[in-house]
């Protein structure tokens, strides 16, 4: 953004909050910023909210399940890992994980997690969008809808990626927000809201304005939450995208060529029309 040497002009403000171009990057993953991240990680461990982490106890739910879909215990890599709560879980269980976040607390905690613990886990610092998958995995799991936040283009070279690092006969696993869930975050779609933070907050360690709004884009399927951090030297804007897919989006947009089976979420129960997720294990047909 543009800086204006302590003086913010109206037409700059005006600017920055306007309806965005779906899925536009705005000024990066708000997740890696250092001062954000240290946030994020608090949210991570407060089973109170599901702002960035379910609960511990769906964690298990979801590890047990997916633990008893492979015939025992292998390589598995964990795609926004957070703080490492299914990657410990796995370890625990035998498997030889390595988990790759781009929020450097989170993976600083996981580390220091599976150290206390005596578990090997290879906690990686990096943009999974980006970094090179390592080859030869017997599961990569993608949880809490993290497919659902890229773009589709980015969802398809993701999912190609996962396929050349797969193993013969391993599994993809991830889950994805559906319709339901959709259209109720959609309500919100048109508001806008600001706030005032008089000192430091969750965007930043000194005073700032936060403006915040929320856009639905239906062909896309895709809802974005957006907010802007003003302060007197810079604005910066973080999206935040949402895009919800059903089992025949699944099979035609990113699984041709895959063996499919769906659920209602992570901890295999079944799939129903008003789930608001759906779960994937996929593995390559031969």
């Amino acid at each position: 953004m543009d800086r204006t040497g302590g003086t913010m002009d109206w037409a700059t403000l005006v600017k920055a909050n306007r309806r965005p171009r779906a899925f536009s990057p705005g000024d990066g993953l708000f997740w890696a910023d250092p001062y954000i991240a240290a946030h994020t990680l608090w949210a991570h461990l407060d089973d109170r909210s599901e702002d960035a982490s379910r609960p511990l106890a769906r964690v298990k739910a979801e590890v047990e399940w997916v633990h008893s879909l492979a015939a025992r215990p292998g390589k598995l890599l964990d795609l926004g890992c957070g703080v490492g709560r299914h990657a410990l879980l796995f370890a625990e269980r035998g498997w030889s994980v390595t988990g790759i976040d781009a929020a450097g607390p989170s993976v600083a905690y996981g580390r220091s997690e599976a150290a206390d613990a005596g578990l090997e886990v290879q906690f990686l610092e990096a943009d999974f969008r980006k970094y090179p998958l390592p080859y030869g995995q017997d599961l990569i799991l993608l949880a809490y809808g993290t497919i659902g936040t890229l773009s589709p283009a980015e969802a398809r070279r993701l999912v190609a990626r996962c396929r050349r690092a797969l193993a013969p006969r391993g599994l993809l696993v991830f889950d994805a927000f559906r319709r339901p869930w959709f259209e109720r975050q959609a309500t919100a779609a048109g508001g806008k809201d600001w706030d005032v933070i008089p000192d430091q907050g969750f965007w930043t360690g000194a005073p700032h304005l936060v403006l915040s709004r929320t856009d639905a884009y239906p062909k896309l399927r895709t809802f974005g939450r957006t907010y802007t951090v003003v302060e007197p030297d810079r604005v910066r804007r973080f999206p935040l995208w949402y895009r919800w897919y059903d089992p025949e989006h699944l099979s035609g947009e990113l699984l041709t060529g895959w063996k499919v089976r769906f659920t209602g979420g992570l901890d295999g129960k079944p799939l129903r029309p008003g789930s608001s997720w759906v779960a994937v294990v996929a593995c390559i047909e031969e």
